[in-house]
Formats: structure tokens, C-alpha cells, sequence
């Protein structure tokens, strides 16, 4: 290596690297950009094949007498309203509007399921009307927020969520996960940032394992394109899939 100090070329070493590091980062963001519109354009063109093989005639029939009109009538019009269809597409497929729509597709189910099941799914009990008397006494004894002596409660269960990312040549790690788009390397069923498992939280000591099932790999992995709650796991990976996560119970 040169001398501290001295320069190789026209600029110094440490300029060069600089410059390096840099471009790395570009680099980087630009492979992210590139891999989520690769993967939007794909499903646009399993969407586009569906309409040209008359998978659904209604929608064809549809597409060919809207292609019909804007080409008869607005001729003029073809090159806005292609663009304005392009912003559409691109804004129907942000991460942001695949969320909203799935937590309406929630709540539609919600409101379709029986009043027990809307009770258990918003993490609230009903009226326990198999109580005998003897548990009615007790409980009555014990009172509303306070902790029967002989029977103390367990500490509640919790739960942590590990998160990663890989380029599409590179290996999965959290230091890829973006900013503003995925969730952070640790986090709760809701997405918030917490901090990694520790054995023990809030004074109470916790043994935690990855959960592992049919829905995983045999190291607890799901695998997926993206992030978000319209996102559709696998518990195999292939090369089209980039973000992965696993359960951590305590």
C-alpha cells in the first residue's frame, strides 16, 4: 500500500475511497429500485396475459371496448391517458395502498363473523357462563383487577418478530431492510421496533425458541417478495423471493 500521505493517480487513497463507498450506496438503492419494479412489472404482465388469453371474457370483452373508444374518439388523448394509467398501476401496487387494502379486506370479514368470534378476534372474553358457583365465589372474592394469592396469573406471553432482506444476488441480513418501507430487524405482531429477545423483560424470566410448523422451514423461516399484511409467505425459498421473517415465542 502507498504511504500515508501520498496519492495514487490524481486524487488521494482516501478520497478514492470515499468515492468508492459512495457509489456502493448508489449502488445498493438503485438494486432495491430495480428488484421491487421488476417483480410489479412481472405481475402486470401475468394481468396483461390473462386479458390476451380471454381468461375472463367479461374483462377482455371490457378491455377491448375501452381500447376502442380512447382510440375512436380520444386519439388525442392516448398519450395522457396512458401515462395517467401507468400512475395508476404504480400507485395501485405501492406498499402503502396493498396495506389499506387489506386491512378493508379485514374488517369486511370482521364484520361478517359471529359476535363470540368478533369478541375473540379484538382479544376480548365474553361471559364465562360455564362458572360454578364455587368459581363465581372466587372470583367475586378475588375482585375486578386484583390477582387471586393461591393462584397467581402467568406472566403473558410474548413474541418477536425477526426480519431480512437480501439483494438479488446476495444473502439475507437486516442491514438491507429499507428505511421507510420494511419493518424494523426486531419488531411486534403490529410492526412496531422493539428490541431483541432477552431472558429476561420487565423483571420476568422468559425462555425463548423460533417457532417452527408446517408454514415455516426448519429453521422458522417464511419467505416473501415483500413486506406488508398483502404479502403471501412461503416456507420455501426461491430466487423471486427477497424478505424473509421468523417467530420468536417467550
Amino acid at each position: 500500500s502507498p504511504p500515508h500521505g501520498k496519492t495514487v493517480g490524481k486524487k488521494p487513497l482516501r478520497e478514492q475511497m470515499r468515492e468508492f463507498e459512495a457509489f456502493l450506496k448508489e449502488f445498493e438503492v438503485f438494486s432495491n429500485r430495480f428488484t421491487y419494479h421488476c417483480s410489479v412489472w412481472r405481475e402486470l404482465s401475468f394481468a396483461l396475459r390473462r386479458v390476451v388469453e380471454w381468461d375472463s371474457t367479461l374483462l377482455t370483452a371490457a378491455c377491448l371496448v375501452g381500447l376502442t373508444v380512447v382510440v375512436g374518439f380520444f386519439h388525442e388523448f392516448i398519450l395522457p391517458l396512458g401515462v395517467l394509467l401507468l400512475l395508476c398501476v404504480a400507485a395501485w401496487y405501492h406498499p402503502v395502498s396493498r396495506d389499506v387494502r387489506a386491512n378493508l379486506r379485514l374488517r369486511r370479514q370482521q364484520r361478517h363473523l359471529p359476535y363470540d368470534a368478533r369478541l375473540r378476534s379484538s382479544g376480548q372474553e365474553g361471559p364465562d357462563l360455564c362458572l360454578g358457583a364455587d368459581d363465581a365465589h372466587d372470583g367475586a372474592a378475588a375482585g375486578p383487577g386484583q390477582e387471586d394469592p393461591q393462584h397467581p396469573a402467568p406472566p403473558p406471553p410474548l413474541e418477536r418478530f425477526e426480519n431480512e432482506r437480501r439483494l438479488m444476488l446476495g444473502r439475507f441480513t437486516s442491514q438491507r431492510l429499507r428505511r421507510l418501507w420494511d419493518p424494523p430487524p426486531w419488531c411486534d405482531g403490529e410492526g412496531r421496533r422493539v428490541e431483541a429477545p432477552k431472558q429476561v423483560e420487565d423483571g420476568v424470566p422468559y425462555v425463548w425458541h423460533v417457532e417452527v410448523s408446517r408454514s415455516t422451514d426448519s429453521d422458522g423461516w417464511q419467505y416473501a417478495r415483500n413486506f406488508g399484511r398483502a404479502a403471501a409467505w412461503s416456507n420455501t425459498f426461491n430466487h423471486q423471493l427477497f424478505v424473509r421473517r421468523r417467530r420468536h415465542v417467550g
